[in-house]
């Protein structure tokens, strides 16, 4: 079963009540366009992390649970949209010290984790709670910057992670 953008977005509306307040400003805010899939995604990405405290060990589970569903799930297209928004939006602000990575984590599953840690290892990166990166210089830690990060040379002669391959 393949779960479109109007699915994701209406279950990820329904983990908490303000990725519905969220998604509901953002539809405002685009008027009679809907806004591009990844654009919202990171949208809820940005809403998780400024309001983490608000989550329950049980919504953060479910929510990990619907990431992984997604990014195995059959659409290329909501899946890169859950790994380039929401996922990095999560690092983006883990990186910025506006996230503590530590929390979401245990709740990611091991795809949701694998496109993280290679996000890491492009980035040169490494975030808190996602274990070792292997082949990236990656110990840098990840509060106020990412060593390199927004060099003109950073990630150079590294490709870009893509969301898991469809099993």
């Amino acid at each position: 079963m393949s779960i479109g953008k109007p699915d994701a977005l209406s279950e990820l509306a329904r983990v908490h009540r303000k990725f519905g307040a969220s998604l509901e400003e953002l539809r405002l805010a685009w008027g009679s366009e809907d806004p591009p899939l990844v654009f919202a995604m990171a949208t809820l990405g940005q809403t998780l992390s400024s309001n983490i405290e608000d989550f329950s060990d049980d919504e953060l589970r479910r929510l990990g649970c619907f990431v992984e569903s997604i990014l195995t799930g059959t659409d290329e297209i909501v899946a890169t949209a859950i790994a380039t928004g929401f996922l990095e939006s999560l690092l983006a602000a883990s990186s910025a010290g506006k996230l503590d990575f530590e929390t979401i984590a245990p709740h990611l599953g091991v795809h949701s984790k694998q496109y993280c840690k290679a996000w890491d290892t492009f980035t040169g990166c490494h975030t808190p709670g996602l274990g070792g990166v292997a082949g990236a210089e990656s110990s840098k830690p990840r509060q106020g910057g990412c060593g390199g990060v927004g060099d003109a040379t950073a990630g150079a002669s590294r490709t870009q992670p893509q969301p898991p391959s469809r099993q």
